[in-house]
């Protein structure tokens, strides 16, 4: 037997035997059962993890807006004595002058 011959005989289209259609469905449905139950627990482990990070960003959130509000504290106070100080000066000049 030559080569095409034996190309032929491989390629021969054969009857599948008594069932193999619901075997094969059979063997899906089992497939797409054992899938969709698989992702439940990591969708589950990711939406809780989404969750978490999401909240970690909000307590920053709220602590970078509590920093800010705390410079800006800082700021306005630093500011007030500045102003403080610099009439503190005139004022004790204007008493130097009625001193003398």
């Amino acid at each position: 037997m030559d080569f095409e011959d034996r190309l032929r005989h491989a390629l021969a289209r054969e009857e599948p035997p008594a069932g193999f259609a619901a075997q094969v469905m059979a063997s899906a449905a089992r497939l797409d059962r054992t899938r969709r139950h698989r992702w439940k627990p990591w969708a589950a482990g990711c939406i809780a993890a989404s969750l978490l990070a999401g909240t970690a960003g909000l307590v920053d959130l709220e602590q970078r807006r509590e920093r800010q509000r705390a410079q800006a504290a800082h700021a306005q106070l630093v500011q007030a004595l500045r102003i403080t100080y610099s009439k503190l000066q005139r004022i004790e000049k204007k008493l130097e002058g009625h001193r003398l």
